[in-house]
């Protein structure tokens, strides 16, 4: 019988590719997973800065408000706002502190979407008003 290859040949196997292309495959799949894994943390830090300052914002609002309060003495604003192409839904709240006449406990919230899940932050300070 007549052999097709040389017993001395240097080329590869069909196996040894198969392999080798597996293995690939493999590896840069698991640096890609990971490469996607960190845009979507990116995304969810510029997300809370973007946050944080709508909520700064909403508080200078509260306290320079000037107008009248609601007959229990209650500031109460909500706002959508837009940063970075991120819808977020801001709610600024203040109380009287019982026992002071002209301290307020003011409460702001945002609250945003992310995927398949609703993210929230809220942000507590007391503020004086007249």
């Amino acid at each position: 019988m007549r052999t097709i290859y040389p017993t001395g040949s240097k080329g590869f196997t069909l196996l040894e590719i198969l392999i080798t292309i597996s293995v690939f495959t493999f590896g840069f799949s698991q640096i890609f997973s990971i490469f996607f894994e960190s845009g979507a943390a990116v995304q969810h830090v510029e997300n809370r800065l973007a946050a944080v300052v709508l909520m700064e914002n909403a508080t200078w609002e509260a306290v320079d408000f000037r107008g009248p309060l609601d007959a229990v003495g209650t500031y109460r604003r909500g706002s959508m706002e837009t940063a970075g192409g991120q819808e977020f839904h801001i709610t600024a709240e203040a109380s009287k502190v019982p026992g002071f006449r002209k301290l307020h406990r003011l409460d702001v919230t945002a609250v945003w979407n992310e995927g398949k899940k609703n993210v929230s932050m809220k942000k507590e300070s007391f503020i004086r008003k007249q």
